[in-house]
């Protein structure tokens, strides 16, 4: 009787021993997978960062521009060519920048496809509110980008840099359209909010044009040289120098 027990036996423990290295197999190739997916998020957020810095440098020259743009005086020609020629450069680089977080977002998508498969739920990004917003600014669809800035500018959780930027375009698109009381509120609204942010640089500068053009010249000057004070070195610091300049006392 005991005979018989013994192939059942050995049945039994060959089969847990599968069982165990299947599982092993399993978590190894899981593990595999979720340290590629980490490294691509680490390439994700370095394009990330490269992109926003590009955006800040697109939305300076932009604001520039555009004002350029809305000044009919022949003598700003060339002014607006070069300008509009370092806008296409910046925004060419960019476009290479999205491409590259596109191809990167794929594989990213796939890897978590194959976890799926394993056992784990993938969520494919779509764009956000956000993002539709910027991306109609950037292409100068200034109406519709406005009416998406206002709603994010309610929305409690755009907080930090983000928020900084809704402040900062919404301030240039008031701006352009000569709306100089309603930029004073967004573009002092951006520096009380977020006085460190970057967006400061552009929007100080605006700032001050904005009463400039309302004949306001002492608040001019005293951002002016807020704006120096803060930002020494900044692009807009050649342009604020010149305007204090020729600021009558």
């Amino acid at each position: 009787m005991g005979a018989p027990r013994r192939p059942a036996a050995l049945l039994l423990l060959l089969g847990a021993s599968c069982a165990t290295q299947e599982d092993i197999d399993r978590r190894e190739r899981m593990e595999r997978a979720m340290e590629q997916v980490r490294e691509q998020q680490g390439l994700l957020a370095q394009a990330i960062a490269r992109t926003q810095s590009v955006e800040e440098r697109v939305a300076a020259v932009t604001g520039r521009v555009d004002e350029v743009r809305h000044d009919g005086e022949r003598a700003y020609g060339d002014g607006i060519s070069a300008l509009s020629a370092r806008v296409d450069a910046l925004e060419e680089s960019q476009r290479r920048i999205e491409e590259a977080l596109d191809e990167q977002s794929g594989y990213v998508r796939k890897v978590i496809e194959t976890l799926d498969k394993m056992g784990k739920k993938s969520r494919r990004p779509s764009s956000s509110p956000y993002d539709q917003a910027m991306r109609n600014y950037r292409r100068g669809r200034y109406k519709t980008a406005k009416g998406q800035l206002l709603g994010l500018l309610e929305d409690k959780g755009v907080k930090g840099s983000r928020r900084a930027r809704v402040l900062h375009n919404l301030g240039m698109i008031a701006h352009m359209d000569e709306d100089d009381e309603q930029a004073l509120v967004y573009f002092s609204k951006l520096f009380t909010e977020q006085p460190g942010s970057a967006y400061n640089k552009n929007g100080l500068l605006f700032l001050a044009k904005s009463f400039g053009r309302l004949g306001r010249e002492d608040r001019m000057r005293s951002v002016l040289g807020e704006l120096l004070s803060k930002f020494p070195d900044a692009k807009q610091a050649p342009e604020a120098r010149k305007l204090l300049a020729n600021s009558p006392e």
